[in-house]
């Protein structure tokens, strides 16, 4: 009984970590996938409807006053919407989904800085820019309507829209990581290295400001240096 009970300890050693790494890689897969099929959503909302469309993230490296940061409110870092100016006159974004929320576990990376390349996250301090969106209560505090969010911008012709690149040859990046992200905005990972320093940790989707098309990065770390778009764009 007592050999049985040590052989189940040591299977036990050895799956429960195995365990645990598939259904880590399998929310990082869903959260990728997610994210892809939203962004393409917009683009095509924008190509369809001729007006602008944005893809919203309850994420940034510095948090807009207002919005709720501490460790109770579940979407900061992990949530992100649709959005669609009501008209080409106002330009007024109204929320066309729901908040989609990532996985558990898995968190928008707002650090960049070790971004040395000519891709730029867009939810890093030196990322793309953010603009006002109506929220509700689930992520204001003091019944505040609006928190100023960075976003991606499609236009009607379905490219991106170039105030958030900048440089208009580069792609616009979004990085996600396993771990959480701390009232103050900084990075907490779940296991060893599991921040932005490693980059094996990390999940990442390129746009491509020219064609707005969304490219799975297979392995960030490959990926320092981007061709411009203008001169070889990807779909």
């Amino acid at each position: 009984m007592v050999v049985v009970m040590g052989i189940l300890a040591i299977l036990l050693a050895v799956t429960v970590p195995a365990f645990r790494g598939l259904n880590q890689g399998g929310s990082r897969r869903a959260a990728v996938s997610n994210l892809m099929g939203v962004l393409d959503r917009a683009r095509m909302m924008a190509v369809s409807d001729g007006k602008a469309t944005y893809v919203a993230f309850y994420a940034a490296h510095t948090p807009p006053t207002g919005a709720l940061t501490d460790a109770s409110s579940g979407p900061w870092g992990r949530a992100y919407a649709i959005y669609e100016d009501v008209d080409n006159v106002n330009f007024i974004p109204a929320q066309k989904t729901p908040w989609i929320y990532l996985p558990d576990g898995v968190t928008f990376k707002v650090d960049d800085s070790q971004q040395t390349t000519s891709v730029t996250n867009i939810l890093g301090a030196t990322g793309g820019t953010s603009t006002l969106f109506p929220v509700n209560s689930t992520f204001a505090r003091n019944s505040q309507t609006q928190l100023s969010l960075p976003y991606f911008k499609f236009d009607p012709t379905g490219a991106l829209d170039e105030s958030l690149v900048n440089k208009p040859s580069n792609y616009l990046r979004v990085l996600m990581f396993l771990g959480s992200l701390k009232a103050d905005g900084t990075e907490a990972g779940t296991q060893p290295g599991a921040t932005g320093s490693n980059p094996n940790s990390l999940e990442e989707i390129d746009l491509n400001p020219v064609t707005g098309r969304a490219k799975y990065v297979v392995n960030p770390a490959d990926n320092l240096v981007t061709p411009s778009p203008t001169s070889s764009p990807q779909s």
